[in-house]
């Protein structure tokens, strides 16, 4: 029996995937691992995986949502929100984090949208 290389990649996304996001060639996945991976398309490899392992700056507990923010006159970027009540706001051009916020509860759900009203041009989440 030949296993493709879309069967292979398959399936390392359905062992790892709670939530993704795909912004060129590389997909970002988060999974109730605590960890967000970024999957380079190309070759079918995980090209990062960002967590809070070893001081790093990843969730504590399962990513629950992610969201792509579009490009607002810099870099777009990558929100995950988790159980450990955190949303994450990374940079996917090399998987640095930009920004934490903390919330009351679990998040379960994230929304980007453009606020316009005014005037002003703001992304929110």
């Amino acid at each position: 029996m030949f296993i493709t290389f879309s069967t292979v990649l398959k399936l390392m996304l359905y062992i790892h995937v709670n939530q993704y996001v795909v912004i060129g060639t590389f997909l970002w996945s988060g999974s109730v691992d605590y960890t967000i991976r970024v999957w380079d398309l190309s070759t079918g490899k995980c090209a990062a995986t960002l967590s809070a392992l070893g001081g790093g700056s990843g969730h504590t507990d399962a990513v629950t949502c992610m969201e792509y923010i579009p490009n607002m006159g810099g870099e777009p970027l990558i929100a995950s929100g988790s159980a450990d009540r955190t949303v994450k706001i990374w940079n996917p051009n090399g998987g640095a984090l930009h920004h934490t916020c903390t919330h009351s509860s679990v998040v379960t759900a994230l929304k980007a949208f453009r606020d316009t009203h005014g005037g002003n041009s703001r992304n929110f989440i």
